[in-house]
């Protein structure tokens, strides 16, 4: 069965003038992709940008995060392509400025130092909300 969006029940545990916290409620609802591996189980707390609800909030409020499931794939792909590249590009440059200023040593250290770096900004990177948020029912 294809579905066309992903949704996921959240509560409104905090809210101020530029950050909404939402609490995850249940499981997703279409993908089925990562059987809640992505890290947004159940009871977990999330701060999002207030801008992604224009109506008024209140602490409480059950709301739909709602992603269509090919936004979800792509972002999925991108964040695990950007990981690799990282991952590899970090120790490419790492090596190369080793082998510049320091060719009488060892890179091993410079690296891994260098893969390891270039996944973490990677995967920084990578992380921006594509979601919107909705009242349930909508």
């Amino acid at each position: 069965m294809h579905h066309t969006q992903v949704d996921r029940r959240v509560h409104v545990t905090r809210v101020d003038t530029r950050t909404l916290w939402v609490t995850f409620e249940s499981g997703c609802v279409g993908c089925q992709g990562c059987q809640g591996a992505c890290g947004l189980a159940p009871g977990r707390e999330v701060a999002l940008p207030r801008s992604l609800l224009e109506a008024p909030v209140a602490v409480g409020d059950a709301l739909l995060l709602r992603m269509p499931a090919q936004r979800l794939h792509h972002l999925a792909a991108r964040g695990y392509g950007a990981a690799l590249l990282g991952l590899f590009g970090g120790a490419c440059v790492a090596a190369s400025l080793a082998a510049w200023l320091l060719p009488e040593r060892d890179p091993n250290a410079a690296v891994l130092t260098g893969a390891l770096l270039g996944t973490l900004l990677a995967l920084f990177a990578s992380k921006r909300p594509n979601v919107l948020l909705v009242r349930e029912g909508s």
